[in-house]
C-alpha cells in the first residue's frame, strides 16, 4: 500500500485561478533554446514533443498570438492525471496548426545531473513555481486558451478530451478572426 500526504492549505467557495474573460497573467515561461540541458530541462514527460517548449507566453501574449497553455508535471504528478492529459494535447497538437501550445512543469524543479527533480520542502511536499503562482493554480493539470487579447477563453481542471480541445481550438481561432470581438466572457451563475 502507498500512502500519500496531501496537504490543502485554504479551500475558497469560488476558484481562483483565471476564469474566462479574465487577462492571462504576462509571466515568462520555459523554452528549451534557453534551457543549458534543452528539453530535457523543462519538461519532466519522457517524450516531449518540442513544439511545446518553442514559445514563452509572455511573448505570445506581447505580440497578440493566440495559445495553449498546458501545467501538467507527467513525471512529478499529484493526481495521476497529468500524463494523460499531455498525451492528449500531444496528440491534438498536429492539427492545431494556428494554435502556439506552451506546456509548463508547474513545481520547483532543479536538474540532478540526468533529468529535473522537484525541490522537496520537508513535511510539504512539491512547491508550485512561480508560474503557478501567477496562474493561481491550486492543482494540476490545468489548461486554458488564450484569445489575440491576451484573455482566457477556455479553463479546463484535470483530464481533458480530445473533443474539448479541438472545440476549444475552434473556438479561439473563430474568436481570432472576428476583429470586432475583444474578448470571450462567460458569465458564471452565482448562488
Amino acid at each position: 500500500l502507498e500512502f500519500r500526504r496531501v496537504l490543502f492549505r485554504s479551500v475558497f467557495e469560488q476558484g481562483i485561478a483565471p476564469r474566462p474573460g479574465d487577462k492571462a497573467p504576462a509571466i515568462a515561461t520555459p523554452t528549451a533554446a534557453e534551457d543549458p540541458h534543452g528539453l530535457a530541462g523543462v519538461s519532466t514527460d519522457s517524450e516531449p514533443l518540442a513544439r511545446l517548449y518553442r514559445d514563452s507566453a509572455s511573448d505570445l501574449l506581447a505580440a497578440g498570438r493566440p495559445f495553449m497553455i498546458v501545467f501538467a508535471s507527467p513525471g512529478f504528478c499529484t493526481s495521476e492525471a497529468c500524463g494523460p492529459t499531455l498525451t492528449t494535447i500531444k496528440a491534438v497538437a498536429p492539427s492545431f496548426k494556428h494554435l502556439a501550445i506552451i506546456h509548463v512543469e508547474p513545481y520547483v524543479m532543479e536538474w540532478n545531473g540526468t533529468r529535473m527533480v522537484p525541490v522537496m520542502v520537508p513535511g510539504v511536499g512539491l512547491q508550485p513555481n512561480p508560474i503557478a503562482t501567477a496562474w493561481q493554480l491550486p492543482i494540476e493539470p490545468w489548461i486554458f486558451t488564450i484569445d489575440a487579447k491576451g484573455r482566457v477563453v477556455e479553463s479546463f481542471e484535470g483530464v481533458v478530451s480530445v473533443e474539448e480541445l479541438r472545440r476549444s481550438e475552434e473556438h479561439t481561432s473563430e474568436l481570432q478572426s472576428h476583429s470586432f470581438i475583444s474578448y470571450a466572457v462567460f458569465c458564471l451563475k452565482k448562488k
